[in-house]
């Protein structure tokens, strides 16, 4: 990341595009749209309401929502005064909002939906999202509270299952989530002409990154769409001439068979990315050749905060399709056995990434299927993860050295 971003919290990387470029789109929403400008002030609305609340810098806040201008605004607020977001899904049980919260240690909820307000156990404090007309926060508060907000101690948490029936709480530093944001603006060529189609809900890694910071740090427009129905997704790339589409392999897979028995404009789109989930190489050559798009995958998004394989677009489409691209810059990758020894290329093991999680602990692994570098230094396909979530990074395997992103050495 550059160095005049590295120090940046993200009200500041806020204001900076803000600054920028006050009066381009930032968000649009069904009928709404917000500038640069306009975001930074809804979310300034909400960073003092959440003041005037009680909400204190390194506090875990939960937030339940589904996507939306609204909910982006009241997650920058959070980060701005340097809060802890966890960002638990409203799709989720009582049961399992109740396990969430108890893991993330978080006792204040804000729910974004009727939904999610049936589902939040007893016990816990409820913030409304709607803001009241007079917060009593003054402009030296505010801005003593954004200035204090170390970018290497506030972050998000957010939640990953692995292959468990159980959650893992994974913590992200505001530095490391820029950092993130940073990279892939650099090799998906993201510029303040794209417009990102925002169509995966926030608490998952991939929605945060690409539909939320993404467009932050590099002044295009995120589009969010009116529902999750891959109808809705269409109208929104057709209605705002969309250039840049994130999703997980089966929403591409639902996107590309709709596409057989309607009709829409998505000439536009330029560039998709795809993560979370293993893509095939037909499904991955199907998406690439129905959409006209290039297709770059990315692996490890949420345990190593930027993904630690990640493509060059200038890629040939064979080695696009048939693995999961290079380790990403900044980031060592190796390939070990259950020993931890490591071992050469063409053979197989296991890939087992340090990270760092503060104040939770969790450890898991899958089945080893195929892994290894081939002597290209390619991690293919079905490869075998272990990942280790712990107060001190086991550096055996990952070191995340990259500017802005030290809590995952």
């Amino acid at each position: 990341m550059p160095d005049a971003w590295s120090a940046l919290s993200v009200g500041q990387a806020l204001k900076t595009t803000a600054g920028c470029s006050p009066c381009s789109d930032a968000v649009t929403e069904d009928g709404l749209q917000w500038s640069w400008l306009d975001l930074d002030e809804h979310s300034d609305e909400y960073a003092r309401y959440f003041l005037s609340r009680g909400v204190r810098r390194e506090q875990f806040v939960a937030m339940m929502a589904h996507t939306s201008a609204r909910a982006v605004a009241a997650l920058l607020g959070l980060m701005k005064i340097g809060a802890t977001p966890v960002m638990i899904s409203p799709a989720l049980n009582r049961e399992q909002v109740a396990y969430e919260l108890a893991l993330a240690q978080a006792g204040v909820v804000i729910p974004f939906c009727s939904e999610a307000q049936a589902r939040i156990p007893e016990g816990v404090t409820v913030l409304p999202d709607a803001l009241p007309e007079q917060d009593g926060v003054s402009d030296r508060q505010l801005a003593e509270a954004c200035d204090g907000t170390d970018p290497r101690r506030s972050g998000i948490v957010l939640f990953t299952s692995g292959t468990s029936n159980r959650p893992k709480a994974v913590f992200l530093s505001q530095a490391q989530l820029l950092g993130n944001a940073r990279m892939h603006q650099g090799f998906m060529h993201i510029t303040p002409e794209d417009r990102i189609v925002a169509a995966l809900p926030i608490e998952h890694i991939l929605g945060l990154i690409i539909t939320v910071l993404l467009p932050l740090v590099s002044g295009a427009a995120m589009c969010i769409c009116a529902g999750r129905h891959t109808s809705a997704v269409l109208n929104t790339i057709q209605r705002e001439r969309c250039t840049v589409l994130c999703g997980v392999p089966s929403m591409f897979h639902t996107i590309v068979s709709r596409l057989t028995i309607g009709s829409w404009d998505i000439s536009s789109l330029r560039i998709g990315l795809t993560g979370g989930a293993p893509c095939s190489r037909e499904l991955f050559a199907r998406i690439e050749e129905r959409l006209g798009i290039l297709l770059i995958s990315t692996l490890g998004q949420t345990e190593t905060t930027g993904g630690f394989t990640r493509y060059d677009p200038l890629e040939t489409a064979e080695d696009r399709r048939t693995s999961v691209g290079v380790p990403s810059p900044f980031v060592e990758v190796a390939i070990r056995n259950a020993r931890g020894e490591r071992m050469p290329p063409d053979t197989d093991g296991e890939i087992p990434p340090g990270i760092s999680m503060p104040g939770m602990r969790a450890r898991y692994a899958r089945r080893k299927t195929e892994a290894g570098f081939a002597a290209n230094n390619r991690h293919q396909k079905g490869c075998a993860l272990r990942h280790y979530s712990q107060r001190r990074a086991d550096c055996r395997g990952c070191r995340h050295r990259a500017a802005g992103a030290s809590d995952g050495r």
